[in-house]
């Protein structure tokens, strides 16, 4: 179990997007260095990255899941990894702890992982819930609670529901400045959102 716990937290801690980041600016200081004169075609190697980068942060939440179920009889340790897999991917310790408010693909994992409809309906209702709010902040919060009364319907561990609601408190946290902040030197709110919505 201790070993599984090390390996979670250097895992998910890894903040996928600036390590891709950062190979694909060593990669074309390489390229560049070996251009020769001839002409050649290059593709953008950013739609790639992007959608590996959504990957990988889709497996972080899935397969430690899975590997809970695999090593460990009840719902114990699946609970704790819920909690820890959410904090450390958006407060990672390898970036000092800085809110990088990156939770989509991870809780998209995470909710495939708990109730198998959710690899469906979660995304569905990011889309739909930040196009009525005109808040993508906003999407993301109500879509956690949508989640979060599915997962109260299933026959589940009260557990489920109790981390859940600390995993809304999680996202809530990181986006609150969002959602009740200024944003260009102007009063913004949820209302005021809505009511610009198009």
């Amino acid at each position: 179990m201790i070993l599984y716990l090390i390996t979670l937290l250097i895992v998910v801690s890894i903040p996928v997007e600036t390590v891709l980041d950062w190979l694909y600016d060593k990669s074309w200081g390489i390229q560049k260095k070996l251009a020769t004169g001839i002409p050649a075609v290059y593709v953008s190697k950013a739609p790639f990255l992007f959608g590996l980068a959504r990957l990988l942060n889709f497996a972080k939440g899935y397969i430690f899941l899975y590997l809970a179920s695999v090593f460990f009889d009840g719902h114990a340790v699946r609970l704790v990894a819920i909690g820890a897999i959410v904090f450390l991917n958006n407060w990672s310790p390898l970036t000092g702890f800085e809110n990088r408010q990156s939770f989509g693909h991870v809780l998209w994992g995470i909710y495939s992982f708990v109730f198998l409809p959710l690899f469906f309906i979660f995304p569905i209702s990011v889309a739909v819930l930040s196009l009525v709010s005109n808040s993508l902040y906003i999407g993301m919060i109500s879509s956690v609670l949508f989640a979060m009364v599915i997962i109260w319907m299933q026959p589940l561990p009260l557990g489920y529901l109790f981390v859940n609601f600390i995993v809304f408190l999680m996202v809530f946290l990181a986006y609150q400045r969002y959602i009740f902040g200024r944003q260009d030197g102007s009063n913004w709110s949820l209302l005021t959102s809505f009511r610009n919505r198009r």
